[in-house]
């Protein structure tokens, strides 16, 4: 189960001073911040192992999806297209297009990763969920991924 599930009850620890509050059920308001965010619980101190840099836009919202659906844990870090955010160069050094979303994993040593298709076959791939290992179930998935790229 992801850093919110039921399983660990406990808080969240942050060290930034912007912070960015999320309703999570069982666990209330949680609060996320800064570029170290702890969840303590029974389990011990875990540290959020995905960022996701992205925007209330429905290519936004696609890998918050699939992260929910993983139960991975991931911290959100919103990008304010009105202000331009997606063009400032710390942004450029994650996505050169200037784009939103982008992950950038601590798992895999901070693997950045853009692009909403890319995003989706990495997490997929990464969990081992979501996508089939024969050919014909693959492609199927493949070719529902490509339309929701190119038309959703």
């Amino acid at each position: 189960m992801g850093l919110f599930g039921s399983d660990y009850g406990g808080i969240i620890a942050c060290s930034a001073p912007l912070c960015q509050w999320l309703w999570r059920p069982p666990l209330r308001w949680v609060r996320l911040t800064g570029n170290i965010c702890l969840f303590v619980g029974t389990t011990g101190p875990k540290r959020v192992m995905i960022e996701l840099h992205t925007a209330a836009t429905p290519n936004g919202w696609k890998v918050s999806i699939v992260l929910e659906e993983l139960g991975l844990p991931y911290k959100v870090c919103p990008i304010d297209l009105t202000a331009g955010e997606q063009h400032k160069p710390q942004f450029r050094a994650m996505n050169p297009n200037g784009r939103i979303p982008v992950i950038v994993d601590h798992e895999a040593g901070g693997l950045t990763i853009f692009e909403s298709g890319a995003i989706l076959v990495y997490l997929a791939e990464k969990t081992g969920r979501l996508m089939p290992a024969d050919l014909p179930g693959r492609f199927c998935v493949m070719q529902w991924l490509m339309f929701q790229m190119g038309g959703i």
